[in-house]
């Protein structure tokens, strides 16, 4: 289209060039005129800018506002329920109480009230009582209590509702010496009903042990001298009205006492005692013999319990106990024996004792006028035939007594002087045995020697120097061996006697007796000689006798026999069969059916070797 045609395309009035579409830039001056009368038509550029939010700014502010305080409505809500849940249960709110006597007798029955109360809103689930304490309360008679082991029982509440209270019962005795202490420890476990963690209550009762049920009394010497002979006396006694079962005495000795042997003889080791049944008002008395060192001014301290044992724990429990004191002191003088030339010997029944004791001053000072005493008095000794050189022996005291004239040492006593003073006596052969009590006999000797110018110090005992020797008999133990044909146990075949070329069977019998101790791990020994079959019948079949075939030894354990087997009970014994078939040599001539057999044991009080032998089995052929 040329310029004149546009031109006038332009100024027509239905022209279809107003209906183009027309890409507006910022170049374009139509938009910038129209955006120009807009801004004059709307009369902005001449208003001032208004101040404060605009009306969105204030529709955002106000919805925040909403939201902030739905959000603290809730918070405070939550905060709301949270509290109330929470003051719903209180710990301080759950009590636990137990209520009883503080102070008790031992072995008194005793009556423990425990008291719980749940003051909260909310219900207390799974709930129990724990108790725990010493070995020395035992419970008793609380048949809704479960015992959990020797120090625990504990019984189930299930629920304790809100705001309720309950209480439960528990019993028990309390076996310790005068002022034991017990403590008696409680636990109440529970669960809050609003609540999945648990809780624990707990108190403890402190309860003290004002009298013991077994009176024990001790008696020991205030004071000592170093090396000196001592004796400890301990009595006990049942003042309940209970009886007592399984009761034993445990002593404690103090470091530097050596223990010689005791009335009567302790049934473990030396210082374990089985008392056995102590019923009410029963008593008894063990005496305790040794010798004591130590440094001077040291205190020796002895103690001594009577109890049981927990059969649970295996603890020793404490009924009573007593503690002594002995004081260690000095002596310018000493004394020891030896018998047979020995400090302490075994003795066999019917041998001889001599014995030999020797004194000495190890002062810094002389000793004038000193005096020696031997005190020795025992049923198994041959009076009649003791003899002592120099001094005088009183049959009535049973007391040896030398004095300076009959050693003339005595008279003046210089420091590092010493001297000695003997005497012989036998033991008796066969001591009378009535009763198994009969048993485990020893011979007592105490020597002491005095003089006048030790000093005795004010309010203390004179210390007189002493020493004491135990000599302690063997048990006399017999071993024999026979042979019977007609015997009533084994039955035997063939002449007898026997004959050439003919089979005859005997019995060979083993017998012992043991007198006056118990003897362990019973052992003896023989062969058979080559032509002497054993058949290996044996009675009773129960015994332990066993035969080598091929060296023809046979032994026989027989274990441990008591004192007094073969004279208030039968001996002990064991039989075999061997057979024999005389040869054209041993006619008229003996025949030997077993050698001789050996006997081998321990004596269990004496500790001593024990041996036996018996001769052999012999028998005559004929023609």
């Amino acid at each position: 289209m040329g310029l004149r045609d546009l031109n006038k395309e332009l100024y027509r009035s239905k022209s279809e060039i107003e209906k183009r579409k027309h890409k507006e830039s910022e170049f374009d001056v139509n938009a910038a005129r129209k955006s120009s009368v807009d801004i004059f038509v709307s009369g902005r550029e001449w208003k001032k800018p208004e101040k404060g939010l605009s009306a969105s700014q204030k529709k955002i502010i106000g919805l925040g506002i909403l939201i902030i305080a739905i959000v603290a409505a809730l918070a405070s809500a939550s905060v709301a329920y949270y509290r109330i849940k929470r003051t719903a249960f209180l710990e301080d709110k759950v009590s636990l109480e137990i209520i009883g006597p503080e102070k008790v007798d031992s072995s008194q029955l005793v009556t423990y009230k425990i008291k719980y109360k749940n003051d909260n809103r909310v219900d207390l689930k799974n709930a129990e009582i724990l108790l725990n304490y010493q070995e020395n309360l035992q419970p008793e008679g609380n048949d809704n209590w479960q015992i959990l082991n020797s120090s625990n029982s504990k019984i189930g509440i299930a629920k304790i509702k809100s705001h309720s209270e309950g209480e439960a019962e528990f019993k028990a005795r309390i076996y310790a010496p005068e002022d034991y202490q017990v403590f008696l420890k409680l636990s109440l476990i529970y669960t809050p009903a609003n609540f999945n963690s648990q809780f624990k209550q707990e108190k403890q009762l402190s309860i003290i042990v004002k009298s013991s049920p077994i009176l024990l009394d001790v008696m020991a010497p205030l004071q000592a001298a170093s090396g000196n002979y001592i004796e400890y006396l301990i009595d006990y006694k049942n003042t309940s009205l209970r009886n007592f079962s399984d009761l034993r005495l445990k002593v404690e000795y103090p470091e530097g006492f050596a223990y010689q042997s005791a009335e009567p003889s302790p049934s473990e080791g030396n210082n374990f005692w089985y008392i056995g049944n102590l019923n009410e008002n029963q008593f008894g008395k063990i005496k305790i013999f040794g010798n004591i060192e130590g440094p001077k001014d040291y205190s020796k301290i002895l103690k001594v319990y009577v109890g049981s044992m927990d059969d649970d724990s295996g603890k020793f429990l404490v009924y009573s106990e007593r503690i002594k004191s002995t004081k260690i002191v000095s002596s310018p003088l000493s004394i020891y024996q030896k018998v047979n030339n020995l400090i302490s010997p075994n003795i066999n029944e019917g041998e001889g004792l001599n014995y030999e004791v020797n004194f000495s001053n190890n002062g810094d000072q002389g000793i004038r006028n000193a005096i020696v005493t031997v005190e020795i008095s025992s049923p198994y000794l041959d009076f009649p035939d003791i003899k002592v050189i120099g001094g005088y022996y009183d049959g009535n005291k049973g007391i040896i007594t030398w004095k300076a004239v009959d050693v003339p040492q005595l008279a003046n006593l210089q420091p590092g002087q010493g001297g000695n003073v003997k005497f012989s006596i036998s033991v008796k052969r066969n001591i009378k045995i009535g009763s198994y009590q009969d048993k485990n006999f020893s011979i007592i000797s105490v020597a002491k020697i005095d003089s006048p110018d030790i000093p005795t110090p004010f309010g203390a005992n004179k210390i007189i120097s002493s020493n004491r020797t135990e000599v302690k008999i063997n048990s006399a133990v017999i071993f024999e061996s026979k042979y019977l044909y007609d015997d009533p146990n084994i039955a035997n075949s063939g002449s007898n006697p026997p004959v050439l070329g003919q089979e005859t069977t005997y019995t060979i019998h083993y017998l012992i007796t043991n007198t006056y101790n118990e003897i362990s791990g019973v052992k003896i020994t023989s062969s058979l000689p080559t032509g002497i079959r054993w058949t290996g019948k044996v009675f009773p079949e129960t015994e332990n006798i066993s035969f080598n075939e091929r060296t023809n030894s046979l032994a026989w354990d027989a274990g441990n026999l008591k004192n007094a087997v073969g004279i208030l009970e039968p001996k002990k014994e064991v039989s075999f069969q061997v057979a024999v078939t005389p040869q054209i040599n041993q006619i008229g001539a003996k025949i030997i059916l077993s050698n001789k057999a050996f006997l081998k044991a321990k004596d269990k009080f004496t500790n001593q070797d024990i041996e036996a032998k018996s001769s052999e089995v012999i028998i005559f052929a004929s023609e």
